[in-house]
């Protein structure tokens, strides 16, 4: 697939929504690469082999696709349109297991992260430097899909308040296309999500 980084953007509204930011506890796992390996790491990314990690996110785009399709069916044949839902249900269960297969399920991989389709931020116990490039494996829920992106670290900011240790802010400097877009929708159904959450909070204290 292409990169997004590579090609010319189009659309505007969608080049706005890659730096859309959201706070958000996903599974993460990075590590440093040596100067030496960045070009090798990073052409490996661009040409990969299937993986079970790679499917995970694989089948969360095909998700994505079935939602038109859902409710067209819903509306014509309620019984083809509970099947797809047995079939989505089945494909959520199978993306799980393969993200759990990969990414480990410690409890220590959860980290809050503020998060974008162009980069994330997170708290590191060491210092990282500027400049330097992580391979950084993420987790997404409730979609389970398991994305692999390359960053160069632009921030690494000692804390000042109680929390030792550093913020490390990343810039992605590469994402598969179909990844970016899982990105996107993740970002934005976050957003909706506070946003809900927000209101009924209100509603309630009214």
């Amino acid at each position: 697939m292409g990169e997004s980084d590579d090609a010319p953007v189009h659309d505007h509204m969608s080049d706005r929504r890659k730096y859309f930011r959201i706070d958000d506890h996903v599974m993460l796992k990075y590590r440093l690469i040596p100067e030496e390996e960045v070009q090798i790491t990073l052409d490996r990314l661009r040409t990969p082999l299937p993986n079970a990690f790679s499917l995970s996110s694989d089948f969360a785009e095909l998700k994505q696709e079935m939602v038109v399709l859902k409710r067209s069916v819903e509306r014509t044949s309620p019984q083809v349109a509970q099947y797809l839902a047995l079939i989505d249900k089945k494909m959520d269960m199978i993306a799980k297991v393969l993200l759990i297969q990969n990414m480990g399920s410690d409890e220590h991989l959860w980290r809050k992260v503020n998060l974008g389709a162009g980069g994330m931020s997170f708290d590191s116990h060491v210092d990282i430097s500027e400049g330097a490039v992580l391979e950084i494996k993420l987790g997404l829920l409730p979609s389970h899909a398991g994305l692999r992106t390359l960053g160069k670290v632009i921030r690494s900011t000692k804390r000042e308040d109680k929390k030792a240790g550093y913020e490390v802010a990343v810039c992605f400097i590469h994402v598969r296309d179909s990844d970016r877009e899982l990105l996107v929708q993740h970002v934005l159904w976050r957003q909706a999500q506070s946003l809900r959450e927000q209101r009924e909070g209100k509603t309630v204290l009214n």
